[in-house]
């Protein structure tokens, strides 16, 4: 792929240069844009760049990836405005100590709502029945765990935003469903873009030792 794709010198970049104005930014011919567990005080990435960010997704239907991790995202951002607008859950209550507040010892799975059944986000197989062998599903009241790893560090407690914010997949550990399950997965829109929230940094185990 970096062949094909070279990878950008900075975060805002034209490939030659790094970018340091708005302006500039807006015009980038970027299709997607995934933040990961960026530090907000760190080097590269200033909090002025959320404002970017939201003017991008909103003016220019761009797609914004937001991957959770256990060190800076989403709970270093619950100050800032323009990042609490981007997530499609809300982030102002999270537990600050969220990083210790889970079992890492146990796998959990990715359990699908009925939006996230009918998104292609979600949609592994165009097979109904084969995405269920894949990502698991709720039989006679249990979830049972599909062909595929699930993870074992999650954002506990993300709640999600009124609509047009949906749910695609909540968190589920194999054996008998006793509650809805915190928000894993969402998606809404936000002006003329999407932004796709990812609650776990851990997609990478799908596959493991499990092809």
């Amino acid at each position: 792929v970096k062949k094909i794709v070279k990878p950008l010198r900075a975060p805002f970049s034209d490939g030659n240069r790094v970018i340091r104005e708005k302006d500039e930014f807006l015009k980038l011919n970027y299709d997607v844009i995934i933040l990961g567990d960026i530090d907000p005080d760190g080097r590269e990435f200033r909090l002025e760049h959320w404002e970017w960010i939201e003017e991008w997704v909103s003016r220019n239907q761009g797609g914004l990836i937001l991957l959770a991790g256990m060190r800076h995202n989403p709970k270093g951002y619950v100050n800032v405005e323009r990042a609490r607008s981007l997530y499609p859950v809300e982030i102002e209550n999270l537990p600050r100590d969220y990083d210790t507040r889970v079992d890492v010892t146990r796998m959990k799975h990715y359990r699908l709502t009925p939006a996230g059944r009918a998104h292609e986000v979600m949609r592994l197989s165009s097979n109904a029945e084969r995405n269920d062998e894949l990502l698991g599903s709720v039989v006679d009241g249990n979830f049972r765990r599909g062909q595929l790893n699930g993870y074992y560090w999650h954002v506990p407690g993300a709640a999600l935003k009124p609509a047009p914010a949906q749910a695609l997949a909540r968190v589920v550990t194999e054996g008998k469903v006793t509650a809805e399950g915190d928000v894993l997965v969402a998606t809404q829109p936000y002006g003329n873009g999407m932004v796709l929230f990812v609650g776990s940094d851990e997609t990478f185990r799908m596959r493991e030792t499990v092809g």
